[in-house]
């Protein structure tokens, strides 16, 4: 069973993650995998934007460093490539992972087979069938909830033209009744 911890960038991630990541989605600096990845330095060294921060800060002159090839620091910027690595990897369920559903006391005990790009959660095959069409139904319920408001909303417009119509025309009568006052 797949023990989970928070990471210091909040993504819920297994204990023993030296089994199944890539070096080279790690912030030299935090040892996490990269969140908000960004170019650092003009070798293109990559910390994740926090880390970045929080490295400036710590030097108080602003002769902050790449902790990698020591090179002075520049404006971050995106590092989209790394970006899409990252989500493809937590994409991916860890190696001997158990569904993360619970019902009442028990967790499901099946295999990781599928993650939930919504909710970020590992299900198997059957939880993440039930999950999918769970979400589904949500999302019709939803389109109906609005289609049902916008037939409202344009039930309710329709009441108010004439009355439209008639305010506008009154507003009419005033501005001439007010011009010629200001005539006399």
């Amino acid at each position: 069973m797949a023990h989970y911890a928070k990471s210091k960038c909040g993504r819920s991630l297994p204990k023993d993650m030296s089994s199944r990541e890539d070096e080279d989605l790690k912030c030299p600096l935090c040892k996490d995998i990269f969140t908000d990845p960004c170019f650092v330095c003009p070798n293109h060294h990559t910390l994740c934007r926090k880390c970045h921060k929080r490295h400036l800060e710590t030097h108080l002159f602003g002769h902050a460093r790449c902790p990698v090839c020591r090179q002075m620091l520049c404006t971050p910027t995106e590092h989209a490539a790394m970006a899409r690595l990252v989500k493809e990897f937590h994409s991916k369920p860890p190696p001997d992972a158990t569904c993360q559903v619970r019902e009442g006391e028990t967790q499901c005990p099946n295999s990781v087979s599928k993650n939930c790009g919504h909710c970020d959660q590992y299900f198997c095959e059957f939880h993440y069938c039930k999950h999918r069409l769970e979400f589904q139904t949500e999302c019709e319920n939803l389109l109906e909830s609005v289609e049902k408001d916008a037939k409202e909303c344009d039930k309710v417009s329709a009441t108010l033209q004439p009355w439209k119509a008639q305010i506008a025309s009154f507003i009419e009568f005033i501005d001439v009744k007010k011009r010629a006052l200001r005539s006399c």
